[in-house]
């Protein structure tokens, strides 16, 4: 959403950081200072790779997105960081291939 005012942005992300989480029909709401739309297209890169660490299931294994737009994928106390999704990809494909 944008803000005409920059009052108002300040309060609504404190009051969304007070609250923890916020639903609107079940789904869940992240709020976020400023995010262009360069960033959105780098993060959305990751997507696939996301959806294929997802249906992978290992219970070592957790993943996420580093600001402003790099995968962090930890697999048995050991942290991998990708700027390119090809290169997680490859990391993914040797991990199924090794287990």
């Amino acid at each position: 959403m944008k803000f005409l005012n920059y009052t108002d942005k300040v309060r609504t992300l404190k009051a969304a950081r007070a609250v923890g989480t916020v639903m609107l029909d079940k789904i869940k709401l992240m709020f976020f200072s400023d995010m262009s739309a360069e960033l959105d297209k780098n993060l959305k890169r990751f997507d696939a790779v996301k959806k294929d660490l997802r249906d992978l299931n290992f219970p070592e294994l957790c993943y996420g997105i580093l600001h402003p737009a790099t995968l962090c994928v930890t697999y048995k106390g050991k942290s991998h960081l990708f700027d390119n999704p090809s290169d997680a990809q490859r990391f993914l494909q040797d991990l199924k291939d090794n287990v």
